[in-house]
C-alpha cells in the first residue's frame, strides 16, 4: 500500500512540473536581427548603456605575499553603492563575471548599470578562472573545478559583505548573477549558500552558462585554433576590430548602433569564431603562472604557460593534483563533477533560480536545450538566436532583467 501511495504521488509531481514550460520565444516574432551567433558574440565586447559611478575595492581573502603577484594579493572588487533615497538601497546584486573576466569589463558594467538605476546597490566579482582569484581567494591556487572554485568564491564574497559591513553598509536582501562561465560559478555558489544560508539569495539568474564544462572548453579550444590566418590578415583584422570597438564602445547600445557594428565587423566565420577563442583564452597562460606561484605541481617547462589550451590544462594540472594528494583521477568524473548537470535535481525544486540562454549558443551541446526546458520549466526563456550573449542589450532581452528583479520573474 505503502508502495502504491509513493508511486501515485510520484506520477502525480511528474504531471505537475512537466506541466511548467519554459518560454520560447519564436524566432518570427523577435525583434533581434543578428542572425550569425559567432558576429552577434563579438558584439557583446561593446555593451553601453551608460556610466553609474562605482567603487574599486581591494578584500583581503587569503592575505598571500607573492612578490610578483603583489597586484593581485588581494580580490578586486566593484561596488555599486546605494542610490540616496532608492526604496531598493538596501538590496544588493551579487555578480559574477564570465570567463577570464574581471569586474570592469562591458558586460558586468551593462549588468550592473541596469540593476543600479533600477535601485540596487551592487557588488561585481572576477571570474575564477583569473590571476586575481588564483592568487587572492583561491584555495590552493589552481582553478577550473566549477564546483571547488564556487566554494571558494562563496567565502570570497563572504570577506567582502564582511568588509562592506564594516563599512556600515547594511544589507535586508541578496541576489545573485552571473553570465557565462560566471553563471555556472552562481549556480554552484548557490550550492553553497543553501547549506551554509549567509545570504539567501532571493533570486539568481544564470545568464548564457555552458551546461557541459568539458564541452564548452574543447569549443573554445577549437576555435582558438582558428586563429591561425596569415599575418597580413590578422593585422588586418585585428586593426579593423580595434577601430570598430574604440569608436562604438563610447556610444549607448541601442538597435541601430549595434546594427552598424556588425556592419564594420568584416570577419568570415573561421576569423570570428579563431578571434572569439583567442580573446576567450587570452587570460590563461597569466592564470596557469598564478596558479603554480601558489602550488606549483612541477608541469611547466618554459615558465610561461604559453601553448597550453583549456583541456590540457584542466587535465594535466587536476590530474598531478590528485597525484599529490593520492586520489584517483578521471576526465569524466572531473567533468561531471563540475558541470550543470549535476545540479539538475536542486535546479528542478528551486523556485529562486532562473535562466537566460540562447538556443544558438555555440557552448551548448546537443540536447542542451531540451534539458534547460525540462530542468527550468517556466523559470527559463531561451531566445532563438543572439549567440553567446550577443543580444543581452536587446530590449526584449532587458525587460527580461528587469523583471526578474523587480517581480520575481523573467
Amino acid at each position: 500500500m505503502l508502495k502504491l501511495l509513493f508511486l501515485l504521488t510520484f506520477l502525480i509531481s511528474a504531471d505537475f512540473f512537466s506541466s511548467a514550460h519554459a518560454r520560447i520565444v519564436d524566432g518570427e516574432s523577435y525583434g533581434y536581427t543578428e542572425k550569425n551567433p559567432y558576429k552577434a558574440t563579438i558584439g557583446s565586447t561593446v555593451l553601453n548603456n551608460g556610466f553609474t559611478k562605482a567603487r574599486d575595492l581591494d578584500v583581503n581573502v587569503k592575505g598571500r605575499t607573492l612578490s610578483r603577484w603583489a597586484r593581485d594579493q588581494k580580490l578586486h572588487v566593484r561596488f555599486y553603492a546605494p542610490a540616496p533615497g532608492s526604496i531598493r538601497s538596501a538590496k544588493l546584486l551579487h555578480v559574477i563575471a564570465g570567463l577570464g573576466g574581471n569586474d570592469m569589463g562591458a558586460i558586468p558594467t551593462f549588468i550592473s548599470n541596469l540593476a543600479h538605476r533600477e535601485g540596487y546597490s551592487v557588488i561585481v566579482y572576477p571570474n575564477t578562472l583569473t590571476t586575481n582569484f588564483s592568487v587572492a581567494a583561491s584555495r590552493r591556487g589552481l582553478v577550473g573545478a566549477a564546483s571547488e572554485d564556487a566554494v571558494d568564491l562563496y567565502h570570497a564574497m563572504q570577506s567582502t559583505i564582511a568588509a562592506l559591513t564594516a563599512a556600515g553598509h547594511q544589507f535586508d536582501e541578496h541576489l545573485l548573477a552571473g553570465y557565462s562561465h560566471g553563471a555556472l560559478l552562481a549556480a554552484f555558489v548557490n550550492e553553497s549558500d543553501l547549506q551554509d544560508k549567509t545570504f539567501n539569495f532571493s533570486r539568481v539568474l544564470l545568464i548564457n552558462p555552458p551546461l557541459n564544462l568539458l564541452h564548452g572548453v574543447q569549443v573554445l579550444d577549437r576555435f582558438s585554433k582558428n586563429y591561425g590566418f596569415s599575418l597580413g590578415r590578422k593585422i588586418t583584422v585585428g586593426l579593423g576590430l580595434k577601430k570598430a570597438v574604440n569608436r562604438h564602445k563610447r556610444i549607448v547600445t541601442t538597435d541601430a548602433s549595434q546594427a552598424k557594428f556588425y556592419r564594420s565587423v568584416r570577419l568570415t566565420d573561421r576569423e570570428s569564431t579563431g578571434l572569439i577563442g583567442r580573446l576567450l583564452m587570452s587570460s590563461l597562460p597569466r592564470t596557469i603562472l598564478a596558479s603554480q606561484a601558489v602550488l606549483d605541481l612541477g608541469i611547466l617547462r618554459n615558465r610561461t604557460g604559453l601553448g597550453i589550451n583549456f583541456e590540457s590544462y584542466i587535465m594535466r594540472f587536476y590530474a598531478a593534483l590528485a597525484r599529490l594528494e593520492h586520489r584517483e583521477f578521471s576526465e569524466d568524473a572531473l567533468n561531471a563533477d563540475n558541470s550543470l548537470y549535476r545540479l539538475r535535481d536542486s535546479l528542478a525544486q528551486s523556485s529562486n533560480v532562473f535562466l537566460m540562454h540562447n538556443a544558438d549558443d555555440f557552448l551548448l551541446a546537443e540536447g542542451d536545450v531540451a534539458w534547460m526546458e525540462q530542468v527550468f520549466g517556466e523559470r527559463a526563456v531561451i531566445y532563438p538566436r543572439g549567440g553567446h550573449l550577443g543580444n543581452l542589450y536587446f530590449g526584449d532581452n532587458v525587460e527580461s532583467i528587469k523583471s526578474w528583479l523587480n517581480l520575481g520573474f523573467i
